[in-house]
């Protein structure tokens, strides 16, 4: 959230809606900066709560303004979420209450938790949540060291996704849609913490039918929502969806909010998005079937979405690739190797340079592995690797290595052991196949 240098507003006591006699009516309806909210819309027998204490200003959005405030009760910091004074209309607050009593209901570690929610004496309600530090994910995104293309933004950011899809996949068994999912309401806060942020268009299942007009924003809203068609959760999965399309092409799935005019079903495929990149084919179909047009051709569930990005991390289709022409050298012996090749498409040619001259060893087709023992035990490189065809290898470092926990505790002594044993079996073997046989 942006910071505001505008003087902090004090926030009047709160007033709890538990009788008749209180300030604020119990029961029957009630004005709010100028417009009538009905009994069903009141916020009925809340507990009494010590007045918060602002201290600063967090941000402000087309519903609320968010201030940090302090909870003298219980002695700890709380961000207080107060209903915009120029938005306070019957639908306005409505929604606001919404979005606090669906927040408060959802108990899950990637959502906010509500501490409270209360009305001040002018009428206008507000609550309060924990305080969040760090930066939405379109924040994220935008920083230099997660450029588009690379492998720390697409681990990353998928990571991050996995946590969102938990929480949706949670607020669904719930009856809930949350309805607005973008990198925007996502936040990716300090120690690995990530949560979806601002439930105030969310709307149970069961209430689809009674609420009308679009809800979300026209660039990640799915086609049925703009074409007034009813909603269940695939509009939430789309969602998911075109924010994974920008974390791969840095556009949404539309192209421009244009597209919507005609029933939202000008999405473009992922491959047209992408320009000189190369993204995984197994990801770009990922993605294609999160965000496609027809209800019945997207992922039924979101834990349907989430294993499919889980697979793929742990294929390791994430990682860098690189394109090689024919004759081009890919490792040559003698060098230091920092990182192994897995061919995706092409072949290879393996030769090694001996006292008699060149020696070819193999040919290697799409699916082999070559670098391993370089990478492992950090030494040179054994032999020439060369593409004979066009060639797309995926690059394994040590660094993706160390992630995954391959350099951890006791398997990395286990697995340099037998890299070892394994590189002086091929030193031996090479070399008793330089001795001629007896009587050659």
């Amino acid at each position: 959230m942006t910071d505001d240098p505008s003087p902090v507003p004090s926030v009047d006591p709160t007033k709890v809606v538990a009788s008749p006699g209180a300030d604020v009516p119990y029961g029957g309806a009630r004005t709010v900066a100028g417009g009538t909210v009905s009994a069903e819309e009141n916020l009925d027998r809340l507990p009494t709560v010590v007045p918060p204490s602002v201290t600063g200003l967090l941000g402000r959005g087309g519903m609320g303004i968010v201030h940090c405030a302090r909870d003298t009760a219980l002695g700890r910091e709380v961000a207080l979420k107060r209903c915009a004074q120029t938005s306070a209309s019957s639908q306005a607050t409505r929604d606001f209450i919404n979005e606090a009593r669906v927040a408060g209901r959802l108990q899950h570690p990637n959502i906010v938790p509500v501490y409270y929610l209360a009305v001040a004496t002018d009428g206008v309600p507000y609550f309060a949540m924990q305080v969040v530090e760090g930066r939405n994910l379109r924040e994220w995104l935008a920083d230099p060291e997660h450029p588009l293309g690379s492998r720390e933004r697409l681990e990353g950011a998928l990571e991050i996704l996995l946590r969102v899809c938990d929480a949706l996949a949670y607020a669904h068994s719930q009856g809930v849609l949350h309805r607005d999912v973008k990198p925007d309401n996502i936040m990716v806060a300090r120690h690995g913490r990530v949560y979806l942020m601002d439930w105030g268009l969310a709307i149970g299942k069961t209430d689809v039918a009674q609420r009308s007009g679009m809800g979300g924003t026209p660039r990640y809203m799915a086609p049925e929502v703009a074409r007034g068609e009813a909603i269940d959760e695939g509009v939430d999965i789309f969602g998911l969806g075109a924010v994974m399309y920008e974390v791969v092409t840095g556009r949404t799935p539309y192209g421009s909010t244009d597209a919507l005019k005609g029933g939202g079903n000008s999405i473009l495929p992922v491959q047209r998005g992408l320009t000189d990149m190369f993204i995984a084919p197994e990801l770009c179909a990922i993605v294609d079937k999160a965000v496609a047009a027809d209800r019945a051709d997207r992922y039924p569930t979101v834990e349907a979405l989430q294993d499919d990005l889980r697979q793929f991390l742990r294929g390791g289709r994430h990682l860098p690739r690189r394109l090689f022409a024919a004759g081009e050298v890919i490792v040559r012996q003698g060098d230091i190797g920092d990182c192994a090749y897995l061919i995706l498409e092409g072949s290879c040619r393996v030769t090694q340079q001996t006292a008699e001259g060149v020696v070819e060893l193999r040919e290697m087709e799409s699916g082999a592995v070559f670098g391993e023992l370089a990478v492992l035990l950090e030494g040179p490189r054994t032999a020439t690797v060369t593409a004979q065809t066009e060639t797309a290898v995926l690059v394994i470092d040590r660094a993706a290595l160390r992630r995954r926990g391959v350099f951890d505790g006791w398997s990395s002594v286990l697995l340099e052991a037998l890299a070892q044993r394994f590189s002086d079996l091929e030193r031996h073997v090479r070399r008793a196949e330089s001795i001629p046989a007896s009587g050659e």
